[in-house]
């Protein structure tokens, strides 16, 4: 059945429920695209900082020892709170991939779900790639530290032994 909309109010109507309409998907192709931006930003932006991470850690592994980078922990504990901070991201980007998933406005198209998934990829890598710096610093210091004269125990029975001795 059709319905003839010929009284001035019905018409208004329409012609507002159109613009508004129009706006809306207008104001979400623009959050949607804002979105994209902001984390294919945030990619070659966390991927700049895991380049760096990477090639810092390759150095350390491959220099000569000279003296302790970090004996008082101050880097390392730097690079654990990034390490932290970077899993914290990872979780909130997470929860925000799943609301563009479960969002009814957004359609798979869109990439909004997808940018996200990438997003979580490049900061699981910078995550991990700290470890590994944080990992090839300790050594490094490790091979210059003071080394004690002490026992070096074999067995169960060896420790046993000195322990009986104290």
């Amino acid at each position: 059945m059709i319905v003839c909309a010929t009284n001035s109010k019905t018409l208004s109507a329409l012609g507002d429920d159109i613009l508004n309409g129009a706006n809306r998907s207008l104001e979400l192709l623009k959050a949607i695209e804002n979105t994209i931006a902001a984390l294919c930003y945030d990619q070659r932006y966390y991927e700049a900082f895991t380049s760096i991470a990477r090639d810092a850690a390759a150095s350390l592994r491959n220099a000569s020892r000279v003296k302790q980078i970090d004996a008082d922990g101050a880097i390392e504990n730097k690079l654990l709170r990034g390490q932290q901070a970077a899993h914290q991201l990872y979780e909130k980007l997470i929860e925000k991939r799943q609301g563009a998933l479960s969002d009814p406005q957004l359609a798979d198209e869109d990439g909004v779900a997808e940018e996200y998934k990438r997003t979580i990829q490049v900061v699981a890598e910078l995550h991990n790639t700290i470890d590994d710096l944080r990992l090839a610093l300790g050594e490094y210091d490790a091979d210059l530290s003071p080394h004690m004269e002490g026992k070096v125990f074999s067995s169960k029975e060896s420790i046993e032994t000195y322990l009986e001795t104290l």
